[in-house]
């Protein structure tokens, strides 16, 4: 008999996200690194399209930068849906790149949890978002924040996620210059930087407290206090390129709230508290870049109707 479709293709957007705050903790016992950030989704954003087919899988990515269509977070994710819903069905995804690779803006996580809720809709019994949220976990650390909401406290290895209130208004002046940071080198340049000083620098701020017990930079009513924010690999990255801290200094200069890499590099950007003050200043940038781009945050209201529509598990 064949399998009744509420619908047998769909297109859903993958926005990227940036670290307004990021700080590492601690280094836990099994290598990895505990981590207290605020996540906050914007507005540049890749575009996935999930169809059912007869039989076969096919992936295809479309963008600048050549992506193999046998391993890469997506096709995780969907082996993933298949060996837990036993899906059984011939699926294309075809993948819209706009988000750089080796960046720290989550395009990969982004891409993974965009995916597994895609298959998610199409598919006649549908997993719970607690259960998609623990498949995410599986492919990549920053995975379920993508389910969430669009700005969050996010802790551990990206495991623990709170979602925070409405995102800050702002305008992002986004920088991704033309390398890559690999994720392993910039917690091994943390790491050599923490041993050389003999101690790491207490860096905690703020008034409110998240599970770990580190202070954040958030006032009273959950809005970030963009002095207080910082990013623990800030001074390895501009020890290692030199453009950072140019960048720094020109987007200072334009008027930027903040400034700091996302992630772990290699995107630099500044805060803005309005978009035109944005576009002015990246008019006046002069930088060889993969991308140059300004941003404003995601609404709730267009993250909960872009993943789950009107039909999703509980």
């Amino acid at each position: 008999m064949p399998r009744m479709y509420v619908r047998r293709r769909i297109t859903l957007s993958a926005p990227a996200k940036i670290n307004l705050h990021l700080e590492i903790t601690g280094r836990r016992g099994d290598g990895y690194h505990d981590l207290c950030s605020l996540f906050l989704m914007v507005s540049l954003q890749d575009r996935i399209q999930v169809a059912v087919k007869r039989t076969g899988t096919e992936i295809r990515f479309y963008g600048r930068e050549e992506i193999d269509a046998r391993l890469n977070t997506v096709r995780t994710a969907l082996d993933l849906f298949r060996e837990t819903t036993g899906f059984p069905d011939g699926v294309r995804v075809t993948v819209r790149k706009r988000i750089p690779q080796g960046s720290g803006l989550g395009g990969g996580s982004s891409d993974a949890a965009t995916t597994l809720c895609a298959l998610n809709r199409l598919c006649p019994a549908p997993l719970s978002r607690k259960k998609l949220m623990e498949l995410g976990a599986r492919i990549g650390s920053d995975v379920p924040f993508f389910f969430s909401a669009p700005f969050a406290l996010v802790e551990g290895r990206g495991e623990r996620v709170s979602p925070l209130s409405d995102p800050p208004r702002i305008a992002v002046l986004l920088i991704v210059p033309d390398f890559s940071v690999p994720t392993a080198s910039a917690y091994r340049w943390y790491d050599e930087a923490i041993a050389g000083s003999g101690s790491e620098r207490d860096h905690a701020a703020g008034s409110a407290l998240p599970s770990s017990g580190k202070r954040l930079p958030l006032d009273t009513g959950g809005a970030p206090v963009w002095e207080k924010c910082f990013n623990s690999f800030d001074r390895v990255l501009k020890e290692r390129h030199s453009v950072y801290g140019e960048l720094e200094k020109r987007l200072v200069q334009a008027g930027a709230l903040m400034t700091g890499p996302s992630g772990s590099g290699a995107a630099y950007f500044g805060v803005f508290r309005e978009r035109r003050a944005a576009v002015r200043a990246l008019a006046d940038m002069d930088v060889t870049a993969r991308l140059l781009q300004t941003v404003v945050p995601v609404t709730h209201a267009f993250h909960q109707r872009n993943l789950w529509g009107t039909r999703h598990g509980t």
